[in-house]
């Protein structure tokens, strides 16, 4: 009977240490439970920045609520990126919780690659499909084909000003000859008839007594010295003609 107090009391004690354990287990079940359910409902999403031809810039959020996100530790990031055409994975270094944007070099050129971002934290990775743009955008080559139109009007519009004005000064020249070609007509008419006005009046030399010869008296000898005159008219006309 002296043994049996303190056996009981052993027992008591085991029983009350395992009650503890078991509650003690259920309480941290429970919390597992929940924050297995709180990391459920929180999910990164992507956002598309910007791409080159060779690098794609994104950026993430999560929908955490605040006490999540001090009680918890803070989260590591890294970005994948999967090439939808060849299969070939690129991941980034670690990103600290302070990073909510990154840039992903070394991509090839007009391709798509489907772009994670992992959290080693509470939350799930989101992924979205972006691609990198090629050599010659479409829009580019609009903006070229605009502007080589733009040109080829202007070019036109100068070629054809460029015509105008050659034509204008051409008949500005031709205009010029005419008026100049006008007077020396009228000179020549002018002379032309100052040349001919003699013959239009043959009466005046046959009217004008100073020209007629003085009437020889009726009397009046031929003089001697003056018969050989027409012997020297003719030799001086022959010398003329054998010069």
């Amino acid at each position: 009977m002296a043994l049996r107090g303190p056996v009981l009391r052993l027992v008591g004690v085991l029983l009350a240490h395992l009650l503890m354990l078991a509650l003690a287990s259920a309480a941290l079940a429970d919390a597992e439970a929940t924050t297995a359910d709180e990391k459920s409902s929180v999910v990164l999403t992507v956002h598309y920045v910007g791409s080159t031809m060779t690098s794609i810039t994104v950026s993430w959020s999560d929908n955490a609520n605040e006490s999540i996100v001090t009680t918890a530790t803070p989260p590591l990031y890294q970005v994948k990126a999967l090439s939808l055409a060849t299969g070939v994975q690129l991941i980034s270094p670690q990103l600290f919780a302070n990073q909510s944007e990154y840039t992903l070099p070394d991509l090839a050129v007009d391709a798509e690659y489907e772009m994670c971002v992992v959290s080693t934290g509470i939350a799930k990775p989101g992924c979205a499909v972006f691609s990198t743009i090629p050599v010659v955008r479409d829009d580019s080559l609009i903006a070229l084909l605009i502007a080589m139109a733009v040109l080829g009007c202007i070019i036109l519009i100068a070629v054809i000003m460029w015509r105008c004005a050659i034509r204008r000064a051409n008949a500005a020249a031709d205009a010029d000859t005419a008026s100049d070609d006008k007077p020396d007509v009228e000179d020549d008419d002018k002379h032309g008839a100052n040349e001919k006005s003699p013959l239009l009046e043959p009466g005046t030399a046959d009217t004008d007594p100073a020209s007629q010869p003085p009437a020889d008296p009726a009397g009046a000898q031929p003089d001697a010295s003056n018969q050989d005159q027409p012997q020297s008219l003719y030799l001086f006309l022959a010398g003329h003609a054998f010069k």
